[in-house]
């Protein structure tokens, strides 16, 4: 975006409102986040990129799922999708509470309203993202990160920047994710198989 008045960004306030996220449980911390690029994030280094780190979670597991570990991999496999069992017994899944966040609406016609291009948040590139993420992060108002559609199962998702993952939210619980309520119903709706 050129120089000029910020971005019409919806702002919408969100408090006590449950998530989920996929963790690996070599990873101690369920708030944790690492570096490199992802959908809201430049890469580090990426040109005129500001450095920053942002936690992603979902409103169900079964977006959690697609988000973290399938995401495109099944795409043009008309078969069952294998995946190992040891590569599941590997994650957690984290119930995360809202304690109270900022976001910008990315959700129904929000981002035409603000005049955002549909890559941004659709697309399976994620450069219009990143691009999109650091004006977020960078914008004086403030914003806590951003509340969007998954672009793979249209559910609910949420990315946190680093600065506000202490003050607005919680790790209320973390268990297997092979124990988790209705995950057999999301590798039958996936249709992922076991090996």
């Amino acid at each position: 975006m050129t120089a000029g008045p910020p971005r019409p960004f919806s702002r919408i306030e969100i408090t006590d409102r449950r998530f989920l996220r996929l963790v690996r449980w070599a990873h101690p911390d369920p708030l944790g986040v690492g570096p490199g690029g992802s959908r809201f994030v430049p890469a580090p280094g990426a040109a005129g990129g500001q450095a920053f780190r942002a936690l992603y979670a979902a409103r169900d597991l079964a977006t959690a799922f697609a988000e973290t570990i399938l995401r495109d991999e099944a795409v043009d496999r008309p078969q069952d999708f294998p995946v190992a069992m040891a590569e599941l017994e590997a994650w957690s899944v984290v119930e995360l509470r809202v304690r109270a966040l900022s976001l910008v609406d990315l959700t129904g016609d929000a981002p035409l309203r603000a005049r955002i291009a549909s890559d941004a948040v659709r697309a399976r590139d994620q450069a219009e993202g990143r691009r999109l993420g650091a004006e977020i992060h960078a914008d004086p108002r403030g914003f806590d990160g951003a509340l969007y559609p998954s672009r793979l199962t249209t559910g609910e998702n949420i990315v946190v920047f680093e600065r506000a993952i202490s003050r607005g939210l919680a790790a209320e619980a973390r268990g297997p994710l092979l124990d988790a309520a209705g995950f057999g119903e999301v590798l039958d709706r996936f249709r992922v198989g076991l090996v």
